[in-house]
């Protein structure tokens, strides 16, 4: 596959997913409340201390929601291609 075709393969996909901001609406939210739950948790002066740290656990907050966005979006193609092929029997 050369670039241009992923390219266009990405571009055709997010033009899907701004139509219907399902899926990004989701990880948003999942990404404020895992922030918000480590906010909770984290002494507030850390920041100031460490902010090292409260790079790490933004950082790993954003991994986190992409893993699972990248999930939910595999999921979905594989269940279009599930339906795909049992209706096609």
């Amino acid at each position: 596959m050369n670039s241009g075709k992923a390219w266009s393969i990405a571009k055709k996909d997010l033009r899907s997913e701004l139509r219907s901001r399902e899926g990004a609406t989701t990880l948003v939210f999942l990404s404020l409340l895992i922030l918000f739950v480590f906010r909770g948790i984290l002494d507030p002066r850390l920041g100031a201390r460490d902010p090292a740290l409260v790079a790490g656990i933004l950082w790993a907050t954003f991994f986190f929601v992409g893993t699972v966005g990248v999930a939910v979006a595999v999921g979905l193609v594989v269940g279009v291609a599930v339906a795909a092929s049992t209706l096609g029997r």
